[in-house]
């Protein structure tokens, strides 16, 4: 070990900290140590959420001697401090997964890569998608338990789910092993797609996935199922299957009592609570041939040989904007319609879903209305069905009688 300024020694060592000249912790570690410690129950105050944290950060600003104490040297605990904000704002510590800035990062990245890349950057993009989706009912547990312990355990199911289930078979359908889950913030959550080796924009029935996939049946039927056999492009396949596969999932976290003790009724017996969610998407190359982004199409096309744009942040920052715009319109869209399908559905558990999914006072009130008109339509149906019955035994009557007195 050198004398060199322990400050220089830590630029080189990134992501490991200088403790003393015998001794090398690496960030993570040291970061996971003093979260553990805060996050303890024995903690006389529990930091459980971002803004906790974020306050947290705040008092190590103020009392830089917090820090010190780990750390021998003065100018070793300001870089640690450093790395420890960057730690806290870069990562989710419920899940931890990665925040948005940091997924923002990497969309950015991505960007630059296909635009800088060989080939036609058209083309190139149709091979970059990203999706938003909303987890369906993180209020409710939290208003249901009381305790937010739930809620964050609801977060990190959702993460293992997708982590498993999901991003696992994108993988299968794209070849890409580089899509990047992360925590946007709140209930939000977004995949991204990095560079498929599949085209994401090629609308593809069900004959044409099987001659994609040949070796794989089950991937087809999987994409069947979720999205049916009409021309989808293949985005809007792994964004169907991101909204099927976790309706497939029974949420075992909330205890049945507990849940019709909370609603005040009791569900239906075949109600199973679903990890629902409500995913859209979009690819790079959709947003570059929106009418909306005319004003750059000059200079995307500028390069010859179809190499790419400039890289300039205005561009990038403006497609980077377009992806997350078009895929959470589609995320509301499809929350609107999951919303629409339980309120229009005559079966007992999808009214219990719409009722124990949505705590918005208009959108249970709308379902309760239409399930009151759909009763009252069944009634007049069968009023009908009988009036008809009536007439058809009158007309009966009435041609025996004739018969008679003939």
């Amino acid at each position: 070990m050198t004398d060199q300024d322990p400050k220089v020694q830590i630029t080189e060592k990134i992501p490991e900290i200088i403790v003393t000249p015998k001794e090398i912790i690496d960030t993570r570690q040291f970061v996971k140590e003093i979260t553990e410690r805060l996050c303890s129950p024995e903690t006389e105050i529990k930091f459980a959420t971002g803004a906790d944290l974020q306050k947290f950060l705040k008092i190590l600003r103020a009392s830089p001697d917090l820090v010190q104490r780990e750390f021998e040297d003065p100018e070793v605990a300001a870089e640690a401090l450093k790395l420890l904000e960057k730690r806290l704002n870069d990562t989710d510590f419920v899940t931890e997964l990665e925040r948005r800035d940091k997924q923002t990062d990497h969309v950015r990245e991505a960007i630059k890569a296909i635009a800088q890349g060989e080939g036609d950057f058209r083309e190139n993009a149709k091979r970059m998608g990203f999706i938003s989706f909303d987890v369906r009912g993180l209020k409710m547990i939290n208003d249901l338990m009381k305790d937010h312990a739930y809620g964050d355990e609801y977060l990190r199911t959702i993460k293992n789910l997708v982590s498993e289930k999901v991003i696992k078979t994108i993988e299968q359908i794209t070849g890409d092993s580089s899509c990047n889950l992360a925590r946007d913030g709140g209930d939000e959550f977004s995949i991204l797609i990095k560079n498929s080796k599949q085209d994401l924009a090629k609308e593809l029935n069900a004959k044409e996935l099987a001659e994609m996939f040949p070796k794989n049946p089950e991937l087809v039927a999987k994409l069947i199922e979720a999205s049916g056999n009409e021309a989808k492009s293949l985005m809007q396949r792994i964004n169907d299957l991101v909204n099927f596969s976790m309706a497939q999932e029974v949420n075992t976290l909330i205890p049945r009592e507990k849940l019709e003790e909370f609603m005040g009724e009791n569900m239906p017996d075949d109600f199973e609570l679903k990890y629902f969610v409500a995913s859209g998407a979009a690819t790079l190359s959709e947003i570059i041939e929106d009418p909306k982004n005319e004003y750059f199409k000059k200079d995307i096309a500028r390069r010859a040989e179809g190499k790419g744009p400039e890289t300039g942040k205005a561009i990038v920052d403006t497609l980077l904007s377009g992806l997350r715009t078009k895929a959470d319109a589609q995320s509301y869209e499809v929350k609107g319609a999951q919303n629409q399908r339980w309120i229009d559905s005559d079966k007992e558990e999808d009214q219990a879903m719409i009722r124990v999914i949505s705590r918005n006072d208009v959108t249970v009130t709308l379902a309760k209305k239409a399930q009151k008109e759909r009763q009252r339509a069944n009634k007049l149906e069968g009023q009908l069905g009988q009036t008809q019955m009536d007439l058809d035994t009158c007309l009966t009557e009435q041609a025996r009688l004739k018969t008679i007195h003939s």
